[in-house]
Order: C-alpha cells, then sequence, then structure tokens
C-alpha cells in the first residue's frame, strides 16, 4: 500500500531531515511518535505528497506520488488519501455539512450525506450538522476534521495529532473511530503524534 525509501528534505541548510524508510500495508495500523523538532509534521506532508522529498520515493498503492504534477496528485489524494491535520482547515462560512462535501466533490463523489450524518453521530457531534465551522469549540473542530478525513473512504488514513486537543475518554472514542473505519474500509492507518497515551495501543511503532 505505501513504500517510502531514503527520503530526505530541508527546509534551508540549517534544517535538515532524513528519514526512516516506512512501510504500511492495507488493513494495517502504524503510529509514528516523536516530540517537538523530530520532523514528524514534515514527514507526514512527504507520505502525503503535500511536501515533494529532496531525495527518495514515496509509493502509495503502486503510484509514486513524489512524481505526480500537482493536479494529478489532488486528485489522487482527492480519492485515495484522507488527512486530518493538527491545525484543522475550514471555510469557516461553510457549515458542518458544507465543508464536509468538500472532499467529496474533489474526489468525484456524490450521494453521502447519509454518510456524514453517521459519522457525525459516531462523533456526537451530529447536533452541529448545520452550524458554521466559525462558531465550533477548537474540539468540535477537530472532530470534524477527522469526519472529514473519513467521508470519502479513503485506502489510506493520516491523522497528525488527532488526540491533542482531547481528554482521555474523547481520546479513545476518535482512536476507535479511526481503527474502526480503517478496519472496515480495509484502508491503512497512520498516527503521527508526540501523544504517549497512543503508545500502548500500537505495536506497530516508528519513533523519530
Amino acid at each position: 500500500m505505501l513504500e517510502a525509501k531514503n527520503i530526505s528534505f530541508a527546509y534551508d541548510d540549517q534544517n535538515s531531515f532524513a528519514f526512516p524508510d516506512f512501510t504500511c500495508g492495507a488493513g494495517e495500523k502504524k503510529l509514528i511518535l516523536g516530540g517537538s523538532g523530530t520532523g514528524k509534521t514534515t514527514y507526514l506532508h512527504l507520505l502525503t505528497g503535500l511536501l515533494r522529498p529532496k531525495a527518495g520515493s514515496v509509493v502509495l498503492d503502486g503510484t509514486d506520488i513524489s512524481t505526480l504534477k500537482s493536479r494529478e496528485l489532488d486528485q489522487f489524494r482527492g480519492k485515495n488519501i484522507g488527512l486530518v491535520f493538527q491545525t484543522a482547515h475550514f471555510i469557516g462560512a461553510l457549515t458542518v455539512k458544507e465543508n464536509l462535501r468538500v472532499p467529496l466533490w474533489l474526489g468525484g463523489k456524490k450521494g453521502y450525506d447519509e454518510r456524514i450524518t453517521e459519522l457525525l453521530e459516531r462523533l456526537q457531534i451530529s447536533h452541529k450538522l448545520n452550524s458554521k465551522i466559525k462558531n465550533l469549540s477548537i474540539g468540535e473542530r477537530q472532530r470534524v476534521s477527522i469526519a472529514r478525513a473519513l467521508v470519502h473512504q479513503p485506502k489510506i488514513i493520516f491523522a497528525d495529532e488527532p488526540t491533542s486537543a482531547l481528554d482521555d475518554k474523547n481520546t479513545e472514542n476518535v482512536v476507535s473511530l479511526l481503527e474502526e473505519q480503517a478496519a472496515q474500509e480495509g484502508a491503512a492507518l497512520v498516527i503521527v503524534t508526540h501523544d504517549t497515551r497512543l503508545k500502548s495501543l500500537y505495536k506497530n511503532i516508528v519513533e523519530l
């Protein structure tokens, strides 16, 4: 499903990273654990094509995403990749429902309103379906971000600090939801975090 080899990246001469090789098969779940300054978010961005590596390759489902043109990469990501960002990026003037339709539109998928409602119910924010994003709390926005990553049924799900703003109970709920969705779709799941609470939940761990 995913194989990254010999990848490196440099922001400038003083900030360069060489990352370990990484593989993750369909249905597999992995944890990438690292503290501040270890490059874990950069690593995630390289694995998802948000950044292009200085060297090396990132092959996802048989496609080397580091060689795709921008438009091709956007389309590929819209169909195959689910992303939960550390800082949620939404269109503030739109409702929760409208924001969740965006990745469906990018992936050429329609008729997912029932799935949107189901995901929000499982995340305990279905009452916010028609609320504007700008009116949500930080925790609510994070849960909507998780729903957005799942809604288009991607082949692989990447989550950057999905539990950073959550208490222990909601941390368990969110991890369970991510794992359940990945299992239902046969999708790979990669969580990138500094949250050591998750370490006991995973056998396959890459530490930066």
